[in-house]
């Protein structure tokens, strides 16, 4: 009798396949390790973008400054000044020494009237 079908090769392949319950209670395992490791991949991302935008907002406040000073023309300096107690006027001026402008003025409190007229009051 002759064969009319003839196996010439072999050949691996994935097909569909009923599971077994101890197939399906692993497969359940490795699901719900692979859920917790999105799970936690999710959360890696969430932290990251948290610094991410941090570092971002940090940066265009920096851009927006930098902007203001270039536009005005005005930048801040650390400039040496003095602190000039008017006893007469009972004003506290703050003077920049390489200007000479007054900066800031305010009423001298009690205690610094009292202790500036001490001297002049022989106490």
């Amino acid at each position: 009798m002759e064969q009319s079908r003839i196996i010439h090769t072999q050949e691996d392949r994935t097909l569909p396949t009923k599971m077994t319950d101890q197939d399906r209670d692993a497969l359940g395992r490795q699901l719900a390790s692979e859920v917790s490791e999105l799970e936690a991949m999710d959360q890696a991302k969430k932290d990251w973008m948290t610094t991410f935008n941090s570092k971002r907002k940090k940066q265009a406040e920096l851009v927006c400054e930098l902007s203001d000073q270039v536009n005005t023309g005005i930048a801040p300096r650390l400039i040496r000044c003095d602190v000039v107690h008017d006893v007469y006027r009972k004003l506290v001026e703050i003077v920049r020494t390489d200007t000479m402008e007054v900066v800031e003025s305010r009423a001298m409190t009690r205690a610094e009237y009292e202790h500036e007229t001490q001297g002049e009051l022989g106490y």
